[in-house]
């Protein structure tokens, strides 16, 4: 449904190194985990460059993402 908005961007698989700098120019991050995950290590990047995160309810990440403020 987001593939046509100019403002969305699909990036798939990243390299480790680029990922720092497309947290830290991000506007938000989105987790869509379909799984039960207690503690993302895509959540722990995106606080590091400040970049809030919107996480799925399911799993320990919304209690994360609420404690922390960053979501």
């Amino acid at each position: 449904m987001a593939a046509d908005l100019p403002h969305v961007r699909f990036l798939g698989a990243v390299e480790q190194r680029d990922l720092p700098s497309l947290y830290r120019h991000a506007i938000r991050i989105v987790m869509p985990s379909i799984g039960y995950e207690v503690f993302g290590m895509v959540l722990l990047e995106a606080f590091v460059a400040r970049t809030p995160v919107i996480v799925r309810n399911l799993g320990g990440m919304p209690e994360v993402v609420e404690d922390s403020g960053a979501g």
